[in-house]
């Protein structure tokens, strides 16, 4: 579960469960309405259900959304991508891939901001001391692999 930077939106990762089907996760969003939360909806990527979307991060705003994802178009496992939300047409964009510098032909997983607004994620694809090891990417990201 992640929050916008006002408390006001609530992103969250749903993972429906049913016997002999290949279900991936989704992103769910929920606004606060007063002191209560709004019921919750899905974010439509236009993705198959078997796609597994998840681990949101959103900006500060909420009008933006990084994630993981395995959907086709990607260079590896999981990769990360971004979406924007457009206030016109209520929906968000279709998700771009966050390109080599980020992901890699394994696993990137768990997107947050640091708090000078990096963006900080864990690869198995990048030389490191093995697994899930955290790395950073400053804004805008330069020709370099980002900085472990």
């Amino acid at each position: 579960m992640a929050f916008d930077g006002r408390l006001r939106k609530m992103f969250f990762t749903r993972c429906p469960n049913e016997k002999k089907q290949s279900l991936g996760c989704q992103i769910w969003i929920s606004e606060r309405k007063g002191r209560a939360w709004g019921l919750p909806s899905k974010i439509d990527f236009g993705m198959p259900d078997s796609v597994s979307i998840g681990h949101p991060c959103p900006t500060e705003d909420g009008m933006k959304i990084i994630f993981a994802s395995d959907m086709p178009g990607g260079l590896g496992g999981m990769d990360l991508w971004i979406s924007e939300y457009n206030k016109k047409s209520d929906a968000w964009s279709a998700p771009v891939n966050l390109g080599p510098m980020i992901n890699t032909s394994g696993d990137e997983l768990f997107p947050t901001f640091g708090i000078n607004g990096d963006l900080l994620y864990s690869s198995n694809g990048l030389a490191g001391l093995g697994g899930l090891d955290l790395f950073r990417a400053t804004p805008p990201t330069g020709s370099d692999r980002p900085a472990k």
